[in-house]
This record gives structure tokens, sequence and C-alpha cells, in this order.
């Protein structure tokens, strides 16, 4: 007769899975981040360098302070006529689910 034991460590086990979430997080908010700072319209750039990330324990938020932004997010724009923050992450959801086929 052959024992056998099986432990598990699930202290690292649940680590291990929270830095796996962790970087993955942090891997699509800085895609979104990039993404939105790309698509969004230039005429004098200063929209597109008013893009900022801010993180707090359990939130991370994207924002531009420009007023006009809303108008962009509407359409308002040749540029980005379809707004800037939705088309950015349908971009990316995409981009995300082609990677994990590609798995």
């Amino acid at each position: 007769m052959v024992d056998v034991v099986v432990r598990f460590n699930s202290k690292k086990i649940i680590a291990d899975v929270k830095n796996v979430v962790d970087s993955e997080k942090k891997s699509v908010v800085d895609d979104v981040f990039q993404t939105v700072k790309r698509r969004s319209p230039v005429q004098t750039g200063k929209f597109r360098r008013s893009w900022s990330k801010s993180v707090s324990s359990n939130r991370i938020t994207i924002k531009n302070p420009q007023p006009y932004g809303g108008d962009l997010e509407k359409g308002k724009s040749p540029q980005a006529p379809m707004g800037v923050v939705r088309p950015s992450i349908n971009e990316v959801i995409k981009r995300q689910q082609n990677r994990r086929k590609i798995k």
C-alpha cells in the first residue's frame, strides 16, 4: 500500500493569486490610460496632456479636468466622433480578449 499526502499552503496560494490579479489589474489600467491618451483629439495638445491616473487602496481613477472633455465625449470633435473613453475601453477589451485567445 502507498499513502500519498498532499499539503497546500493556502496562505501562499492566496497571496500568489492576489499578486497575479493585481498585476493584471495594473496592466489593464495602464493599457486604458495609454489608449485614452492616444485617442484624445489634439488641437493644442492640452487635453491629451491633462490625463492623470491616481491610485488608492482599492480604486484607480483616470480623469481629465479639462472643461470641454464632456463635449469631446459627446463626439463634438471630428477627430473623435465617438468620444474618447468608451472607444478606448472597447479597444482594450478586444485587445485583452485577443491576448487571452492566444495563450
